[in-house]
């Protein structure tokens, strides 16, 4: 992560729906992103890692949380971001943000995180990539 240029967005237990929050949030990531790396943009690019909470299976969990990134891309994308730098992967509930194995279903968990990388996005363990 570069000049902390990173944000969170957060969303209801089961949904992958944009609140108005969320997308103020993301539409100010897109400003700084632009302003901040804008001379530099074939070096940068934007992870979007989207997680929930442990509430359904593991399998219910990946498919909510590769929604959640996708959602987070479309705004993004609206937002005038470049397609070629923005790498979505869903986590399921394999990596939690907050509580770990004592309380991994706080709801910290159901969130994108979302943060400028120099030189291009690895795929995390646990995650799947989103088209």
């Amino acid at each position: 992560m570069l000049g902390g240029c990173s944000t969170r967005v957060f969303f209801d237990s089961g949904s992958a729906a944009l609140g108005v929050r969320g997308e103020v949030s993301l539409r100010r990531f897109a400003t700084i992103y632009r302003g901040e790396f804008f001379p530099t943009p074939s070096k940068m690019y934007v992870a979007i890692e989207g997680h929930t909470d442990s509430a359904g299976n593991d399998d219910q969990n990946l498919r909510l949380s590769m929604a959640r990134a996708r959602s987070v891309r479309g705004s993004l994308l609206q937002e005038g971001m470049s397609a070629d730098r923005l790498v979505a992967m869903g986590c399921g509930s394999k990596r939690p943000m907050v509580g770990g194995p004592v309380n991994p279903d706080e709801p910290q968990n159901r969130n994108v995180l979302v943060k400028g990388e120099l030189g291009g996005v690895n795929e995390r363990a646990s995650c799947k990539m989103v088209n």
